[in-house]
């Protein structure tokens, strides 16, 4: 063969695989293509159930937010109920002259304070009842006999609390 016959059937080589060359990559690059949507439409399907698990979470969230939020409205109606049954209770005491005429105007005074100061209440409290020495006697009795707070609340079917409650209570009298 001659030199010039086989760069004429070289060039055709090239012209042929050259023709045959661009249709090949479109199939190939389909393929691809589908490949990368479908591998996008299952992330997308993946990222959509995060966000749901995310916003129940949210909504959860929320509801035991207002639920506590609901149970500390309830307990301030409740606190104000107090006050104002305390404070009828001081008026109803004023009414029966249970107090001396120096007393009701310290009641009166003490009783515009109750609102904010819960210690007048309980100086009125301690004023018109006997001491808790007095009303729990035993306790005190068995304190002193150097009795445990676990020892006294057996014995006299009291709980734990309670017993704790009152000798505390017990100290704060015998300070004032």
């Amino acid at each position: 063969m001659e030199p010039w016959s086989t760069l004429v059937v070289l060039g055709v080589g090239i012209t042929l695989f050259a023709w045959f060359m661009p249709r090949a990559r479109p199939q190939t690059g389909g393929k691809v293509i589908k490949d990368v949507e479908a591998t996008l439409e299952q992330y997308l399907a993946e990222i959509e159930l995060e966000n749901e698990k995310v916003i129940e979470s949210i909504q959860k969230w929320k509801q035991d937010f207002s639920h506590t939020n609901n149970l500390r409205e309830k307990e301030i109606q409740d606190m104000k109920q107090q006050i104002l049954n305390l404070e009828q209770q001081v008026s109803a005491l004023m009414n029966a002259n249970a107090f001396s005429g120096t007393n009701v105007e310290a009641a009166v005074e003490k009783a515009d304070h109750a609102v904010t100061d819960d210690t007048a209440i309980e100086e009125i409290a301690i004023q018109e009842e006997p001491t808790i020495h007095k009303r729990y006697s035993e306790v005190f009795q068995l304190e002193s006999e150097g009795k445990s707070t676990d020892y006294i609340a057996r014995k006299l079917d009291m709980p734990r609390g309670e017993v704790q409650l009152i000798l505390q209570l017990g100290e704060r009298e015998r300070m004032v």
